[in-house]
C-alpha cells in the first residue's frame, strides 16, 4: 500500500550509477553483495535492500511481455477500452497458464499453446444448458480430458435415444458436461468409465 508520498531516494553505484526512488521499499535491511572490481578480484561491498529486490525481480516482465506477445489476440473493436480489455485477457490466461506450470509437474504440463486450445474448446463448451428435447443426436467432440476427468458436475440427465460413447449400444441417460451418451442403469459402468482415466 502507498499513500504517495516518496519515502527513498538512493543511487547505487554499479557498473553504472542507478537511481531509484520508492514509496514502498527502503534501503533497510542493509544486505552483503559481491561486486566485481577487475577480471580476478571481488569484494564484498553493502547492499541496500531495495536494490537487492529489483534485482531479484526485475525479470518478471521481461518475461510476462515475451509470454503476451507470443499468442496475442488480434481482434479489432472501435471502442477505446477494447485493447485494454484484451491485453488484460492476455495478461490472466498467461497467468493462469503459469499457474498451471507450476502446480504440474514437467510430464503433465501443457505447453502454452496447448493450453490456449484447451481454454478455448472448454469455453465454447460451456455454452447454456439445453434443455432435453434440444439435444439432438450426432457424435459430438470429446472435451479436454482435464475436464473429463474433474469429477465436478457430471450429472446424469435424460435425453433422446442414441449411442452410449463406450459400448455404442442404444441409451436415453446422457452426461451433462460431457454431453456425451452413457450406460448408467441396470449394472452398466460406462457412465463410470468414460470419467475415469486409463492407466499406462
Amino acid at each position: 500500500m502507498s499513500d504517495g508520498q516518496l519515502y527513498v531516494y538512493i543511487k547505487w553505484n554499479d557498473n553504472s550509477i542507478v537511481t531509484m526512488a520508492n514509496n514502498y521499499l527502503t534501503y533497510e535491511p542493509v544486505l552483503q553483495a559481491t561486486c566485481r572490481v577487475n577480471r580476478n578480484s571481488n569484494v564484498s561491498v553493502q547492499q541496500p535492500f531495495i536494490v537487492r529486490q529489483y534485482n531479484m525481480w526485475m525479470g518478471g516482465v521481461d518475461l510476462m511481455d515475451r509470454l503476451l506477445s507470443s499468442y496475442r489476440p488480434m481482434i479489432r473493436g472501435k471502442k477505446w477500452w477494447w485493447p485494454l480489455f484484451l491485453n488484460a485477457l492476455n495478461v490472466s490466461i498467461v497467468a493462469a497458464w503459469r499457474i498451471h506450470c507450476a502446480v504440474n509437474d514437467a510430464a503433465h504440463a501443457m505447453d502454452h499453446l496447448s493450453f490456449r486450445r484447451n481454454l478455448a474448446v472448454c469455453l465454447l463448451k460451456a455454452g447454456p444448458q439445453l434443455e432435453r428435447h434440444q439435444i439432438g443426436g450426432g457424435h459430438q467432440a470429446d472435451l479436454p480430458q482435464t475436464v473429463r476427468y474433474d469429477g465436478i458436475d457430471h450429472h446424469r440427465i435424460v435425453c433422446t435415444q442414441g449411442r452410449c460413447r463406450v459400448c455404442s449400444k442404444n441409451t436415453t441417460v446422457m452426461c451433462a458436461k460431457c454431453n456425451a451418451r452413457l450406460h448408467s442403469d441396470r449394472g452398466k459402468t460406462c457412465f463410470a468409465e468414460y470419467h475415469t482415466p486409463c492407466l499406462p
